[in-house]
Order: C-alpha cells, then sequence, then structure tokens
C-alpha cells in the first residue's frame, strides 16, 4: 500500500494507492512544505499490518477466509480495545453483503475492483460493524496512550503463544 499526501498553501489532499494492507509498506509522502516521511508497516508485528492510524486497528491474515483485528475505539470516558477474528465461512451471504454495503455496492463489484483481497474488506468491514460485546475480546482504558500500549503488547503475546504451537 502507498499512501501520499499532496499539500499546498490551501488544502491537503490524501491519496493511496493500493487497498491490500497485509504484507505491504506504507509511504506518506508531503510535498510543497509539508512533513514527509515513511512508514514501514509490513509483517512489524507477527505480522499485524496498520490498516487504520485514527483507531489503531492491526490486522493480520491468517487464511484466504479467516483474519484478525485488534483496534482500540474512544468513548466519551473510556478507550476501549476489542479484538475479533472473523472467519467468513461463518457469515451467510445476506450478512457479509449487508455489512459490505456501508462502503461498496456490492461484493460482486468489489470482486472486480479488487481481486486479490475483497475477503480481507469483507472480513474488515464486518469486524468494524461488529458491536463490543459480539467481539472476540475488550478490554478498557482511561486513555488512547494506554489502549495502544495494550494493542501492541498484546501482538507481541500473540508472537509467544504461535511459537508454543
Amino acid at each position: 500500500m502507498e499512501i501520499k499526501v499532496k499539500c499546498n498553501r490551501e488544502n491537503c489532499e490524501f491519496e493511496y494507492n493500493g487497498v491490500c494492507s497485509y504484507g505491504g509498506e506504507a509511504l506518506m509522502i508531503s510535498r510543497g512544505g509539508c512533513l514527509t516521511f515513511e512508514l514501514r508497516i509490513a509483517d512489524e508485528l507477527n505480522g499485524y499490518s496498520l490498516i487504520d492510524i485514527d483507531s489503531c486497528q492491526y490486522g493480520k491474515k491468517i487464511s484466504d477466509t479467516e483474519y484478525s483485528y485488534i483496534q482500540c475505539e474512544e468513548y466519551p470516558n473510556s478507550v476501549v480495545v476489542r479484538e475479533s477474528t472473523i472467519e467468513l465461512g461463518d457469515y451467510a451471504q445476506d450478512d457479509m453483503e449487508s455489512s459490505v454495503s456501508r462502503y461498496y455496492d456490492s461484493i460482486e463489484e468489489m470482486k472486480v475492483q479488487y481481486p486479490d483481497c475483497y475477503n480481507q474488506i469483507i472480513a474488515e468491514c464486518i469486524f468494524e460493524q461488529e458491536q463490543v460485546l459480539e467481539s472476540g475480546g475488550a478490554w478498557e482504558f482511561d486513555t488512547v496512550e494506554g489502549a495502544e500500549s495494550f494493542i501492541r503488547e498484546w501482538i507481541s503475546i500473540q508472537v509467544l503463544r504461535n511459537r508454543d504451537i
């Protein structure tokens, strides 16, 4: 995935090329006097890639139909971290279509537009619409920093669990 930021004094345009985040790099570029930097996320944390900076959302492809996600969500008095593993085989076609319809016209259109990673996008849409009680795990924190620290620690623990298998 390549992320570019184009800036001038009036506005900044955010643009990215590529959709699949797994195993890729994020490259953020800005021109016209704005900050320039690169963010490399490929396999940085046990195969988990940073998908959404705002929610500190990480995802990992387990198989062609199974994906693991973890992110933090801000509420008025707390920050909740939730994680879940999405196995697409556990969802009816109508449920997947419903989840995707908030972001795309249809799964068929998505398959044409993103033939290499449409399952990833479907799983991410399902994850983002799950309620906290439906997810595999949820933890509450006072600050975003505490939640982000927990996410990195949680991912590193997954590394240890995977080595024991």
